[in-house]
């Protein structure tokens, strides 16, 4: 028998869970081999494309009354919807989820939020462009988006009144870590980075009269830095590797950092000019990650939780308002991070309003028809999930039950769990409402929670 705990243990930080349409073909696979599947999977790069260019210019913006202002706004956060619910399809739909795996990862690392549809998609499809590419690139194509211009008001930086929230951010959250930096080389990053700018169309503009072209001194360094340059000496420092490596570490194996692995992966993401997929397929094919120390450690956040649902069962999942009313009541909306410090980590996602709900959801999936819903001035608005669970039997019902549980669970039900899911299963009418059953009973179970 393949190590099917580890395949799962793999699957659920590299991917967002197992996909029912491969299970069969687990069964005779390594875990390093369906890790190298999924680096070829997701060698091809394809945008997002929900929202349409824009066209308006910043005159017709201007001149827009209070109502089209309204209207247009109104139309923003419908595209918002659109493009969270297009992005959770694509997470699910297994065609290269190792790369939105490591995009939502970067969109955690580079939290921003935005109320322009286009910026948004413009700004999620710079992520996953670089996600398993060069970390140098993507911090410079990400510091140059109007959403993340927009976001640390960089759109306000001039050389008469420099902003400081994109110098202070790029260092402390995006590539250095606090303590690694002064309160002078955010100052002097601020003039560096005067004059950033973008048009409505989402384009970069650097407009010459706003920035200072004085002398600047930076993390030991001195000269007239423009903030390409600030980047640049940033990348040089060493403890920007050894940052973005730890976080990748806690985020994708463990929250207690092994710090003499991290240290060597971290130098080797330096000395690699910072490859991610490089340090991303280390860590997923060397033996340190598979340890049992690291399974089933990490809680799912609620968008992890989502899109495994629909990687594990054949799922139909209402979207638009309902959709979102979920995310929002399990503390996750794709697109709106709490603020430029990201989502929280492990158990923060589990308090006395979510866990029920957690739990709960599961016994949604079990037939067609249920639904849950947000009441909103006498509106009702249902959420429905309907799971083809034939196609889910047909697929995987030559799969022993014990093989089963390792890939859904990464473990086998404990004593007393297995008394209770075969008590719900000797209640089944057939093959299909008892799988049906079993699925629901161990999706309910506390430990499906962790990855």
């Amino acid at each position: 028998m393949q190590d099917l705990a580890a395949i799962h243990h793999l699957l659920g930080r590299a991917a967002f869970g197992p996909s029912w349409r491969e299970m069969p073909a687990y069964l005779s696979r390594t875990p390093q081999e369906v890790a190298e599947s999924l680096f070829r999977d997701a060698a091809q790069y394809k945008p997002l494309q929900v929202v349409p260019p824009p066209t308006m210019t910043w005159q017709e913006l201007k001149d827009l009354t209070p109502e089209q202002r309204k209207a247009l706004r109104k139309k923003e956060r419908e595209l918002l919807g659109r493009l969270n619910a297009a992005w959770l399809e694509k997470m699910i739909s297994g065609e290269g989820v190792l790369r939105e795996r490591m995009t939502f990862f970067w969109h955690d690392h580079f939290a921003c939020r935005t109320q322009n549809a286009w910026f948004a998609q413009d700004l999620n499809n710079r992520l996953r462009r670089n996600a398993l590419g060069s970390f140098r690139t993507m911090l410079k194509e990400v510091s140059e988006s109007a959403a993340m211009i927009q976001f640390l008001n960089n759109q306000q930086n001039k050389k008469a009144h420099p902003n400081e929230n994109f110098a202070r951010e790029v260092m402390e959250l995006f590539t250095l870590g606090m303590g690694h930096y002064s309160e002078k080389d955010i100052k002097e990053a601020a003039r560096a980075f005067t004059g950033w700018g973008f048009n409505l169309q989402g384009d970069f503009i650097f407009r010459k009269k706003l920035h200072d072209y004085g002398n600047k001194q930076f993390l030991g360094r001195s000269g007239n830095f423009g903030g390409g340059e600030i980047l640049e000496i940033i990348l040089e420092q060493k403890q920007t590797a050894r940052f973005i490596t730890q976080k990748i570490f806690r985020y994708f194996v463990n929250e207690r950092v092994d710090e003499k692995y991290a240290e060597e992966l971290a130098m080797d993401l330096y000395r690699s000019d910072y490859n991610i997929g490089r340090l991303m397929h280390r860590l997923f094919t060397e033996e340190p990650f598979y340890a049992e120390v690291n399974r089933l450690r990490l809680v799912r956040s609620p968008v992890e939780l989502l899109a495994g649902y629909g990687r594990l069962l054949p799922l139909q999942i209402s979207s638009g308002r309902p959709l979102l009313n979920l995310q929002r009541a399990m503390g996750q909306v794709l697109f709106f991070p709490p603020n430029v410090g990201g989502w929280p980590y492990g158990t923060k996602w589990i308090d006395s309003n979510t866990l029920p709900l957690r739990m709960q959801l599961p016994g949604g999936l079990y037939a067609a028809g249920n639904s849950y819903g947000t009441q909103k001035k006498g509106k009702k608005r249902p959420l429905t999930m309907h799971v083809d669970w034939p196609a889910f039997v047909e697929k995987t019902g030559d799969i022993p039950q014990e093989q089963l549980a390792l890939l859904v669970l990464g473990k086998q039900p404990a004593p007393e769990e297995q008394k209770l899911i075969d008590y719900a299963t000797g209640r089944a009418s057939g093959d299909t409402d008892r799988t049906a059953r079993r699925l629901v009973a161990w999706m309910s179970m506390p430990e499906y929670q962790l990855v």
